[in-house]
């Protein structure tokens, strides 16, 4: 199941002063990830920065430590947005999914991953065997996603708050990332050419 505690070696989710009194989306600069109707993602140097359009203030994440850094968007949702990102260098290659309210600053995370290189020991921080597969968000914040360790695939919901739930589990490939879909907190889903359904929170 997901980690859903970040962690110092992860995201830190902050509003910078002059960020929020002065600059904001139009001050943007670097690899754009999202720019739609309503909000903007832009990857720079040691953030990821996401703002509501045309130019709300700016909430700056950390990347997870390391000298290369990664970063894309898993979904969309309104004001909401889930941010996978990576840090790697010499020793160990950390990974972190986050979503975000781009009007709030609000945040939870739902997948932290650390994997030391051979010779350099156990990680140091949280290493979850699941790492997500297929990702839905909703307007209110709420997650749905697939996650897999190769064998054994789950169904897991988050609510706004970042609370966790298993809604399923079963050998991979039985649950196609294709059947996942999540409208209104209802998750819905095929296990072995079943149809299943759970709200999320419930």
């Amino acid at each position: 199941m997901a980690v859903t505690i970040a962690v110092g070696a992860l995201w830190v989710f902050a509003v910078s002063a002059a960020g929020a009194a002065h600059r904001g989306c139009a001050s943007l600069r670097g690899h754009n990830l999202v720019r739609g109707k309503r909000i903007e993602v832009v990857a720079g140097p040691g953030t990821v920065n996401i703002c509501v359009l045309p130019n709300g203030r700016v909430f700056r994440g950390l990347y997870p430590t390391g000298h290369s850094h990664g970063a894309s968007v898993a979904a969309v949702a309104g004001y909401w947005v889930a941010v996978s990102t990576t840090g790697a260098d010499q020793v160990s290659t950390d990974e972190s999914g986050d979503v975000y309210n781009a009007a709030t600053g609000a945040t939870y995370n739902y997948y932290s991953s650390m994997t030391n290189l051979p010779g350099f020991g156990p990680p140091s921080g949280p290493s979850d065997p699941f790492a997500p597969v297929s990702l839905r968000i909703d307007r209110a914040g709420e997650l749905a996603g697939l996650f897999s360790d190769g064998t054994t695939t789950e169904v897991e919901g988050f609510t706004r708050g970042g609370a966790e739930s298993l809604l399923d589990s079963g050998p991979a490939g039985a649950i196609p990332a294709q059947s996942l879909s999540l409208v209104g907190g209802t998750v819905s889903w095929s296990d072995a050419g079943q149809p299943r359904s759970a709200m999320i929170g419930a």
